[in-house]
């Protein structure tokens, strides 16, 4: 790892040319979609070098519906002997690229047309940024959006943290996440460090994030919307998955606070976001009724950041009507 730090930081800046974009795309039954999105990828501005389709074991037509795309000959697809999940399916594609820049986008997810150039901008201008995060906006099944603003912009106002284009922190990262549609990877940091943790799906991208910034590479983060993240009904990271999501997030919290002496030395903020993610997990545990586990939760996450109360007070009653 050392060696390739001492390469990213030494390193002059690049042309676009040099970058090579592999699109890593794990899918399972999302044969809706997956057209859709592979569209996306054939529409950009600065064509990929090739696009990695890792299927999940699918029962649907996913295969078929992939064969039959006329991305022609960048179009490779990879069939897993197992289902492991997400988060193995893109360390499968990690090690099969031959590209040396990685772009994640789910088979559900859309990319916008300009999110390959303006990428790979970045990555020239900039040899010691590693990784690349960027807005998105929320559209629904058919493709419209959700609403006018965008997924940051509404995060932005709830949590009342502004973010801009930049580079981020590690501090940064680990109290403001930012979304995993489009983000972008040398893929020698993306080995360097190990690449994406299934035990934390879905909230492996935020620790890939911290990861990356720990290990001394660039974050940048893109506040235009270069990606659209679809809300559906079996979205692993919607509403109908907010316990485990809410599980995993705080464990997450817990590892970075383990790991990374920059996160510890936060102080009274680590506590603060430990309570605010153990907030939201007691709100997903008492909107299914769960009170034994929803409450304990409640009063814990009140201990750790005592300004929750105003948070409840402001948005709790609608969040914790019970159905």
């Amino acid at each position: 790892m050392g060696r390739l730090l001492v390469v990213a930081r030494g390193a002059r800046a690049g042309r676009v040319t040099d970058q090579r974009i592999s699109v890593v795309m794990p899918t399972y039954n999302r044969a809706r979609f997956i057209g859709e999105a592979l569209d996306s990828v054939a529409r950009q501005t600065h064509p990929p070098f090739e696009i990695l389709v890792v299927d999940d074991c699918s029962t649907d037509d996913t295969r078929r519906r992939v064969k039959a795309h006329p991305a022609g000959s960048r179009l490779r697809y990879h069939l897993q002997p197992e289902n492991r999940g997400a988060s193995v399916a893109r360390n499968t594609a990690a090690e099969m690229a031959r590209g040396n820049v990685l772009v994640f986008l789910d088979s559900d997810d859309l990319l916008e047309p300009d999110h390959h150039e303006t990428v790979l901008k970045i990555l020239a201008d900039a040899p010691s940024v590693g990784l690349i995060g960027c807005d998105c906006i929320m559209i629904g099944p058919d493709g419209t959006a959700f609403c006018s603003e965008t997924w940051t912009a509404i995060q932005t106002r709830i949590k009342e943290h502004p973010i801009g284009s930049g580079r981020r922190s590690l501090a940064d990262i680990f109290l403001f996440s930012t979304p995993f549609p489009g983000m972008t990877i040398r893929r020698d940091v993306y080995r360097s460090v190990g690449g994406l943790e299934q035990a934390l799906f879905p909230l492996d991208d935020y620790d890939l994030q911290l990861k990356v910034a720990a290990a001394g590479f660039g974050v940048y983060y893109e506040h235009r919307a270069l990606a659209r993240y679809r809300i559906h009904g079996s979205n692993e990271s919607g509403a109908a998955q907010a316990i485990r999501v809410g599980e995993r997030k705080l464990r997450c919290i817990e590892l970075a606070e383990e790991r990374y002496e920059g996160i510890r030395a936060l102080g009274r903020r680590v506590r603060r976001r430990r309570g605010e993610v153990r907030r939201e997990l007691a709100i997903a545990l008492l909107k299914q009724r769960r009170l034994t586990a929803g409450l304990p939760a409640l009063l814990h996450s009140l201990v750790e950041d005592p300004g929750g109360l105003r948070d409840l007070s402001r948005i709790g009653a609608r969040r914790l009507r019970l159905a």
